[in-house]
């Protein structure tokens, strides 16, 4: 079976803070994809605040596209959810050069 790729743009890595029930697995110009302990209704909109590896910071406008639960090693589960953005970020295209801290 071939792979399709279905993203638009290309995901930066990103580092997250280990204390944060949430995390952001990758991020790119057009959304990301977020695990969560919690699943997160399908087209719900929510403000996704992400700080940068230079310092600062942002909020970014967000709506669910889909959310899915996966197992994890452990014996436990997360819930992995894509998120587009509400907003057009191309023309801040700087924040995605390099891995952000979330």
């Amino acid at each position: 079976m071939q792979h399709v790729k279905r993203r638009r743009s290309p995901r930066v890595p990103v580092i997250n803070d280990r204390e944060l029930p949430a995390g952001v697995r990758d991020i790119g110009l057009g959304g990301f994809s977020l695990e969560t302990p919690i699943s997160l209704p399908r087209g719900s909109v929510h403000d996704f605040g992400l700080s940068m590896n230079s310092g600062g910071a942002v909020v970014l406008r967000g709506r669910v596209a889909h959310s899915r639960r996966e197992l994890r090693p452990n014996g436990g589960h997360t819930y992995v959810t894509g998120v587009v953005f509400i907003e057009d970020v191309t023309d801040r295209a700087d924040l995605f050069e390099r891995p952000i801290a979330s």
